[in-house]
């Protein structure tokens, strides 16, 4: 969501760290998405990274549990801020999708 609010704004990032840049820059700091943006949003990067590069370190639904509610906040708030409204068969599938994540019941155990 985040490429796709900078693109929609004509920005390109060419990398992960430029999107995180560009985010906080555009609408973090400009006050369009809530202050605490950037650092989350930097934390779930690391996250990912993680997942991607030391797959000795187990991601599991604590992980998910952790970031559920912010993550569906944000996409919310991309999707709010976007000029080029999606068409509305794109929208409810993206609310279809926000209501099932965030009443995806994660297993602790």
């Amino acid at each position: 969501m985040a490429s796709a609010l900078l693109a929609d704004r004509g920005l390109t990032a060419r990398s992960h760290d430029a999107t995180q840049q560009m985010l906080a820059t555009h609408f973090v700091r400009a006050g369009a998405l809530p202050a605490d943006t950037a650092r989350r949003y930097n934390q779930l990067m690391e996250r990912r990274h993680t997942a991607d590069y030391k797959p000795s370190v187990p991601v599991d639904a604590t992980d998910i549990a952790e970031f559920r509610d912010w993550l569906c906040d944000f996409i919310q708030a991309c999707a709010a801020l976007l000029v080029h409204r999606p068409p509305r068969k794109a929208q409810a599938a993206l609310s279809t999708l926000l209501d099932a994540l965030r009443n995806l019941r994660l297993d602790r155990s």
